[in-house]
């Protein structure tokens, strides 16, 4: 709660919600509701308050119990039939019952529970008297619909509605529905988790604390109120799961005492069956040797023996050799032939209100996408479903071979291969089903296969992922589910099994279950932020999903009812040796490890950060400016990135603010940037620019590049050109961007560095000078504010992307230095970490660099987590920063470093940063003051040297530190967007 105002926070924290709920109950959704409904009673003080739609009484005694502590005279009345409908189910006396024994002792005073339904227990209520209604009834839109206008007349000038499930989309359930149509006519309030709960103001004489509540979401605050509200209604809900795995597994339990019982009754007859069937196996023997000894049986050797050998001929021209664990080989092309007509693709297949949605994903091979898709509308029955067929940027040939599809399929275009788990991400949010399974094209499905899974996401709660039997095509078992050691391997239970035999047909809690087959509820995708783009391009995404969804409370459960058919690799096996895949096994392994070690260890039980609170939907607020934002780059951790989500993430709350890239990214990579950036960029937008400009205008266009003029022209009234640096063009590119610059009216560049290049170079084009404004990216300080130095190892570091070419961060001359450093200091360490893209050569790039520090203590720290930099940073004593080394600015400005956000978090953690004197770092360190700057590695090692050799407690090395510290703050995100608001003449919140 440390980003919630003092006012938010002395308006919503009153001793009240921090109590502790009298009823709670493992079957609800209400408990992480709970301290808002006591601060709500609190703040509204009613006179009449009325429930409709009781049920076990949780949400209702809240409110009873908030009444009593405060010694309100609020007559309180809960209404229901207590019979169950269609949504809650039905159920008997017992829960009436239940509820009473607890209700009635304590609240019975002043409470009324009126078993009647809705609309009969409106004449015992006078128009205009009820100040709070809650109404949690049939959740389809005509019944709440229903409910709020027959009740509307009878709520006061005070009177505030609640709805529960808002956010609920699946079955009929149509809360949302009904709720976008009234907040749009009354102030509203939402919280988005627990199903989501609306608060609708409808009265026209609201108390103060009711009224500033529904005001927060015009005047940006609402992140804050949910949050508050969300880490308390968690502790509830935790302990609600908690119940819930308790009371499941006790049921469990007696279900299995149940199956062992019945087991070791067949067993027991197995060995009775057994011992009549080896006395029987001994006649059969006895009569065989008698046989066998005939006159007859010798004369037919020859002929048996010649039958032996044809048959031998035939079968090793027919029959497929399973003695080893070899997957059936997958032949470079194997056409499916499909149907013109499939029963039941038209009884099952609903592209308007699917059940399920089945995620495919093609890459140049649409032969194994066709024989998938063939088997799904072959086999899939039990629930209504879509196909999301996503193609990954396929050659042209390779897409018009899927044309056909489109009938039983709906296809995703992509333009480009965003690789498996933003493929798959992005398919994900095209889908519509409240269940998603996604699946690779090299699979193919049995008769039967859907149903068990989506039957224990349905009966069991606790379930957070479900996956299938996995057999290869020759029927050896592939999978029944599995595991990552602690040494970062994979294991597939099962593998090379008999798929039949009954250790692999009991249903089981796994680690992990292969993405190939893989079954979920969409909200637990959205939670966990679906597959995390760190492993991009390929390997450990499914088990790193498995294990956030287990963050969350939730298990991993192998389905043996369920069987597919899986072509191990088939998919991947062509992009090996283009992407250099071999590379990618070990950079994962050692990512995953980083990340999930010290959970599967039990050294900790949960990873700080890594799931975020849910995000509220986009909304367009129509007073708002819209802003377009585009980037030309991939969507990766780095200081381009930074920048620009800064922007987007200050820019929240005062405009509509959209994302635009040239091909598709998903909203959930959106949310991890902001995850791995420390940036809130819930209320973001994100298309393509095709699409954002389709129907849309802009009042402020921002457009980032590295080039003289941008890449694409303006695209609103008033547009910003955002120059990283003036990289050199081939000229006809030059040519063909000309005018786009005309449309701009201001170039915003990083440094002076980059100012007085890009200056330059605008001249030398002949262009006409444009307005050019200096805004330094924003660098977070790693510590808390007012924080201590801490205590610092015998540690380097160097943080910087990993690459070749341009201004590489030149790791590989750090190594150089080092290896002279340690010679002097064999205790010294140096950590290199950075990010590392999907590209081959950069790839490669950092193989070398790992064998070049063979033997050294060199630690690298690939794609590290925000968590795992600020360790580095509070740990390191010194800070490297090579790129540009050995460059002459006067030929090859570009390949300097053009402001240095790294070099200033390092010196925020009190590092003492040693840049070379090219480009934008000298700017930033001022010599002997901040640190040091230096011209070759041996002024580097030297300096170096010094530093280490002084004791920790030197009052020089200890100003040092402090004067780093003092001027990183200069480059806060407040400054920056301070800045930039001001260039768009917007004010800040």
């Amino acid at each position: 709660m440390n980003n919630i105002s003092p006012e938010t926070l002395s308006r919503l924290g009153t001793s009240l919600v921090f109590a502790e709920p009298a009823l709670v109950s493992p079957d609800t959704a209400w408990s992480c509701h709970l301290p808002f409904a006591f601060w709500l009673v609190e703040a509204l003080r009613p006179n009449i308050l009325v429930e409709l739609g009781v049920h076990n009484g949780v949400s209702y005694c809240a409110f009873c119990q908030a009444v009593a502590h405060l010694g309100l005279p609020t007559a309180t009345y809960g209404v229901d039939t207590w019979q169950g409908d269609a949504h809650a189910g039905s159920y008997g006396d017992r829960v009436f019952d239940t509820l009473r024994a607890h209700h009635d002792p304590r609240y019975g005073s002043f409470s009324s529970l009126v078993r009647t339904n809705f609309d009969a227990a409106q004449t015992h209520f006078s128009p205009g008297s009820i100040d709070l209604l809650h109404i949690d009834g049939l959740h389809t839109y005509e019944a709440v619909r229903h409910d709020f206008e027959t009740w509307l007349p009878l709520m006061s000038e005070r009177g505030v509605v609640l709805f529960h499930d808002t956010m609920v989309r699946e079955r009929d359930f149509r809360v949302w529905k009904l709720w976008q149509e009234l907040s749009g006519h009354y102030p509203s309030f939402s919280f988005p988790f627990g199903h989501g709960l609306g608060v609708l103001g409808v009265g026209s004489r609201l108390p103060d604390a009711i009224d500033w509540l529904l005001r927060q979401t015009s005047l940006g605050n609402r992140g804050a109120v949910v949050r508050f509200f969300s880490v308390l209604g968690e502790r509830l809900e935790t302990r609600s799961g908690m119940a819930r795995a308790l009371r499941d597994g006790l049921q469990e339990r007696e279900r299995h005492k149940t199956q062992v019982h019945r087991l070791m009754t067949e067993v027991s007859e197995l060995h009775e069956q057994r011992a009549s069937a080896t006395s029987a196996l001994n006649a059969c023997r006895a009569e065989i040797s008698l046989l066998k000894t005939s006159t007859s049986w010798r004369i037919t050797a020859p002929l048996r023996l010649a039958n032996q050998k044809i048959h031998q001929i035939m079968d090793s021209r027919t029959t497929p050799d399973v003695s080893t664990v070899v997957p059936t080989p997958v032949p470079e092309s194997c056409q499916t032939e499909l149907k013109q007509d499939y029963p039941l693709r038209e009884a099952w297949y609903d592209s308007e209100l699917p059940e399920v949605s089945l995620v495919v994903l093609n890459y140049n091979r649409s032969d194994l996408t066709l024989a998938c898709l063939d088997s799904l509308w072959e086999h899939t029955t039990d629930h209504r479903y879509e196909i999301v067929l996503v193609d990954n940027g396929s050659d042209a040939s390779d897409f018009l071979q899927l044309a056909p599809s489109v009938v039983g399929a709906r296809m995703v275009r992509l333009g480009i291969n965003r690789f498996f788990s933003e493929g798959n991400n992005i398919g994900f949010e095209a889908s519509r089903g409240r269940y998603v399974v996604f699946l690779n094209n090299d699979v193919t499905v049995t008769p039967g296969w859907l149903a068990p899974l989506i039957r224990r996401l349905i009966n069991d709660p606790g379930i957070g992922a479900v996956g299938p039997k996995m057999v290869y095509p020759n029927g050896v078992l592939q999978e029944a589910g599995a595991e990552v050691r602690l040494d970062g391997s994979s294991c597939q239970f099962g593998k090379g099994g008999d798929p039949l035999d009954p250790l692999y047909g009991m249903e089981r809690e796994v680690m992990y279950v292969s993405a190939a087959a893989l079954a979920l509820r969409r909200e637990t995708f959205e939670q966990v932020l679906g597959f995390d783009l760190c492993y991009e391009p390929a390997y450990y995404e499914d088990s790193d999903l498995c294990m956030k969804i287990r963050q969350v409370g939730l298990r991993i459960v192998y389905c043996s009812d369920s069987t597919i058919v899986h072509h191990e690799s088939a998919t991947s096996r062509d992009l090996v040796q283009q992407l250099r895949l071999d590379t990618v096994v070990p950079l994962n392994q050692a990512r995953f490890l980083e990340r999930w070690k010290p959970v599967m260890t039990g050294e900790i039980a949960t990873l700080a950060g890594l799931i975020p609170p849910p995000a509220p939907p986009l909304r367009h607020q129509a007073e708002l400016p819209d802003v377009l934002l585009y980037t030309p780059y991939p969507l990766i951790p780095g200081g381009g990135e930074r920048y620009l989500l800064t922007i987007a993430a200050g820019l929240a709350g005062l405009a509509n603010v959209t994302l635009a890239t040239p091909y598709p990214y998903s909203r959930l990579r959106l949310r991890t940037m902001g995850r791995e950036l420390s940036l809130d960029l819930d209320a973001v937008d994100i298309t393509t620019l095709d699409q954002a400009t389709k129907f849309s205008s802009y009042d402020w266009s921002i457009v980032i590049g590295n080039e003289v003029v941008p890449a694409i022209p303006a695209k609103g009234k008033r547009n910003l050109f955002i120059c990283q640096f003036p990289f050199p063009v081939p000229e006809q590119v030059l040519v063909d961007r000309w005018s786009y610059a005309d449309g701009y009216e201001r170039v915003v560049v990083y440094s002076p560095y980059v100012q007085r290049h890009y200056s330059s170079l605008l001249s030398a084009v002949g262009k006409p000078k444009l307005p050019i404004s200096v805004v330094s990216p924003p660098a977070p300080s790693v510590l808390a504010p007012d924080a201590a130095t801490p205590v610092k190892k015998f540690m380097i570091l160097g943080v910087g992307r990993f690459f070749v070419g341009g201004h590489a961060k030149r790791q590989d001359l750090m190594i150089d230095a080092f290896q002279k450093l340690v010679v002097l200091h064999p205790e010294a360490e140096l950590h290199l970490a950075g990010s590392l893209s999907t590209d081959s050569e950069f790839r490669a790039y950092f193989v070398d660099l790992q064998k070049k520090a063979e033997g050294l203590p060199i630690f690298f720290h690939p794609n590290a987590s925000p968590e795992q930099l600020a360790r580095l940073y509070a740990d390191a004593s010194l800070y490297w920063h090579l790129s540009g080394y050995g460059i002459d600015e006067t030929k090859e400005a570009y390949r300097c470093e053009h402001f240095g956000i790294t070099i200033v978090e390092a010196m925020s953690a009190g590092c003492i940063p040693l840049v070379v004197n090219r480009g934008g770092p000298p700017e930033i360190v001022q010599q002997g003051v901040t640190g040091h700057v230096f011209e070759s590695l041996d002024d580097l090692v030297k300096i170096s040297d010094r530093i280490l050799s002084s004791p920790e407690d030197d009052a020089d090395i200890a100003t040092l530190r402090k004067a780093a510290m003092k001027a990183s703050k200069q480059f806060s995100s407040a400054r920056f967007t301070a800045e930039f608001l001001s260039l768009m003449e917007l004010s800040g919140r």
